[in-house]
């Protein structure tokens, strides 16, 4: 055999582990992203969990009827037999309401209805997401942790 062939062999053998580590870095640190829209109208786009000061979103109360908010949830591994839960939470930490995430259309909508009755109850409204499996004997065996998509200050 060519010597110049073991080279080149040797070459493509470490140009395939180099794609190969790159895929793999990228894939492990790709995260969940969340976009929040007033009609086709983008307040903002979420891909960092961990900044939960940069998240403040100030909008009106007093939508059209036909206007809405959006959340489009986007996740990067899906997690088999789990639901996704958008969850609004006042500044007392009570529950405003929560509602099923629906991954075959990849958003949640909060009518103007809802974000009215919403502002009787606080001028600061907390948006979260959280996981859940469908499964009861899973369900109690895991720690639910809840992820702040933004705040939406109501003014």
């Amino acid at each position: 055999m060519n010597p110049g062939f073991k080279h080149l062999n040797f070459l493509v053998r470490i140009n395939a582990f180099v794609i190969a580590f790159l895929c793999l870095s990228i894939y492990t640190y790709a995260q969940d992203t969340c976009r929040v829209y007033r009609n086709q109208q983008i307040l903002l786009t979420k891909t960092s969990w961990d900044d939960i000061n940069s998240n403040a979103v100030s909008i009106k109360p007093d939508l059209k009827k036909r206007e809405t908010l959006n959340v489009y949830y986007n996740t990067v591994v899906p997690t088999k037999n789990w639901q996704r839960y958008i969850l609004l939470v006042d500044d007392n930490d009570q529950t405003i309401f929560s509602k099923v995430f629906d991954f075959s259309s990849g958003k949640y909508v909060i009518t103007a209805k809802e974000l009215e009755a919403a502002s009787k109850k606080a001028q600061k409204i907390f948006l979260y997401t959280y996981s859940f499996p469908k499964d009861p004997a899973e369900a109690a065996t895991i720690k639910i942790r809840r992820l702040l998509i933004c705040q939406l200050l109501l003014n």
